[in-house]
């Protein structure tokens, strides 16, 4: 891109606009389109029309050049303004992510993941993986703060998630700062709003609403390395933000790993621009050493045992490679960034943008996102990335940051450009909190979730069979039974599946039906005789239902697969109670 004779590129605007207008118009061509092959893009087709069309309208009316202006001569510059914007945008996000707490519960493990984990006496037995730290900081800190308040344990969760979102926002200013969007000349400040919306625009925020897993504080965590790394960029310090970082992101979530080579440049970075002997460069050296020795082999266990055998997964007759570069799992991983990171779209533009990224830039930036990004393609979640999308949040944030980094940039080199903030920060932080409000809807997120399984595009029969189940489960807790056994049915016709069965037993079993349940654990046993599962679920379930015959063939397979299972003694009293009858 060639610079006018005043030294501003051309084009920069017209690039940029066409750039966010292309979004948008992809945004609404998703929603429309009669599939779900754009999940990432098509929030708008699940969530009510005001709520979808009133941004919309606003996003479009911001790329017009006398409102954009407008909308930038209210942005305060340097001085109370600037920060009394700064406090008011981080305690929006906070009231918004109090306001806005998951109902649906469907995302990742959020189901087992709220308030009523920190109530587990023994929370590493749905959470094996989990690290100490992760516990301390989810388990042990909320149930220590309701034991000393009026708080429950799921408010304490929502708190500390009202705190992360908050914290987001201020590192988001953090990078802008970094940037040098700092309003310290005319415009910038508005420069700086765009900047740190992008940062802050991601889809951990709709995890910020009590989702007591340590992913949520790694986005945050990430985001700060972001300030790190655009530091470092410039002048080689920032080794300090870095390190603690990505110290404390190895503590709380094995997932950090992917942000140590950003790390290790960074540490050459540093060195070699001769800040070797300063403090901050000591402890960004030290401190994820200091981690990785403490959590290191916990991490290598986990991601060597758990990890390997959940998210590790081949394609039918295939490989590792032919599953991870199989189209539908691509398409899904493309999805998956749309999704997490809303400016996604429009990072090769930014980068291509004047001024470039020089070397040491361009180093720091491929350090901290292609990692995160290699571990959405190589990494297979169990219940598929439409719902195991968290995982990566962190991945969301990383490209977020450097998304900042390019719009503080690119704007601050080009002042004819920069009407254009207002609408670059509404396209990042519309479609996240779009999220976290449709989350707030338990409704309509089980109904997106219901037509995304369903397709098309068609899925393999596991993967509709699973996802459908879920959802049929979730609806029978709620007591919405119809609804529930026309799922579990569906799901049943796509693809019979043994221990799903039992997991519908289970369900049936906690709600009084235990005929019901029989008739799941029944069905279990015939297609798997050696499932366990199947046998422990009949027996209780003919026990509470008086049907002896049911309970003494579950005894008799139990007593051949597992002689040991603790079952069997409560079953054999019962039997003898029954005959002393």
């Amino acid at each position: 891109m060639k610079a006018g004779s005043d030294g501003e590129p051309r084009g920069t605007s017209r690039a940029l606009l066409s750039g966010l207008v292309g979004l948008l118009g992809l945004r609404v061509l998703a929603a429309l389109l009669p599939g779900r092959e754009l999940w990432g893009l098509d929030l708008g087709r699940d969530l009510p029309r005001l709520v979808w069309v009133l941004p919309l309208v606003v996003c479009l009316a911001a790329c017009v050049p006398f409102v954009g202006r407008a909308m930038a001569r209210v942005v305060p510059g340097r001085g109370p303004g600037m920060f009394l914007l700064v406090a008011a945008c981080a305690l929006a996000l906070a009231g918004f992510a109090l306001e806005h707490p998951d109902r649906a519960r469907y995302t990742g493990d959020t189901r087992w993941r709220h308030g009523e984990f920190a109530e587990l006496e023994h929370p590493e037995t749905i959470a094996p993986q989990a690290t100490r730290a992760d516990l301390l900081l989810h388990h042990a800190l909320p149930r220590w703060v309701a034991a000393r308040t009026g708080w429950s344990t799921e408010d304490a969760g929502r708190a500390l998630g009202a705190l992360l979102a908050a914290l987001t926002a201020l590192a988001g200013w953090g990078i802008a700062a970094a940037a040098g969007a700092d309003g310290g000349v005319p415009g910038s400040g508005n420069v700086a709003l765009a900047a740190a919306a992008a940062a802050a625009g991601t889809a951990a925020l709709a995890l910020d609403n009590g989702y007591a897993k340590a992913t949520t504080e790694l986005c945050l965590l990430t985001t700060l390395m972001g300030v790190g790394v655009v530091r470092l960029a410039g002048e080689g310090r920032g080794l300090g933000t870095l390190g603690i970082s990505l110290a404390l992101g190895l503590l709380l979530h094995r997932s950090a790993l992917a942000l140590v080579p950003v790390w290790v440049v960074g540490s050459a970075v540093a060195l070699r621009a001769g800040r070797g002997r300063e403090p901050g460069t000591l402890l960004g050296l030290a401190a994820p050493l200091a981690a990785l020795g403490v959590e290191g082999p916990r991490l290598w266990q986990v991601a060597a045992t758990f990890d390997r055998e959940h998210h590790f997964a081949t394609a039918p007759g295939g490989s590792l490679v032919s599953a991870w570069l199989a189209p539908p799992h691509l398409v899904d991983a493309g999805n998956t960034l749309a999704l997490i990171a809303p400016l996604a779209p429009l990072l090769p533009l930014l980068f291509l943008l004047w001024p470039r990224l020089g070397g040491r830039a361009a180093v720091l930036a491929a350090a901290f996102a292609l990692p995160p990004l290699a571990l959405l393609l190589v990494v297979v979640p169990q219940q598929g990335l439409p719902r195991d999308w968290d995982v990566f949040a962190f991945a969301g944030s990383a490209l977020s940051a450097l998304a900042a980094w390019r719009v503080a940039r690119v704007l601050g080199a080009a002042p004819r450009a920069r009407w254009l903030a207002g609408a670059l920060a509404l396209a990042a932080i519309v479609p996240a909190l779009q999220l976290a409000a449709l989350q707030s809807d338990d409704d309509r997120m089980w109904a997106r979730a219901e037509s995304i399984w369903i397709g098309p595009p068609v899925r393999t029969p596991e993967e509709r069979a699973q996802g459908l189940a879920a959802i049929g489960l979730m609806r029978h807790a709620r007591g919405e039974y119809d609804d529930s056994r026309r799922l579990l049915a569906l799901s049943y016709s796509i693809a019979p599946h043994a221990r799903r069965l039992v997991e519908w037993g289970i369900a049936a079993g906690l709600a009084g039906h235990h005929a019901e349940a029989c008739r799941y654990y029944r069905r279990a046993a015939e297609l798997r005789p050696d499932l366990a599962t199947a046998w422990k679920g009949l027996a209780e379930s003919g026990a509470a239902l008086a049907d002896s015959a049911q309970v003494r063939d579950a005894v008799a397979h139990l007593e051949r697969l597992e002689p040991g299972n603790p079952t069997l003694a409560p079953a054999r009293r019962w039997l003898g109670l029954q005959g002393s009858h």
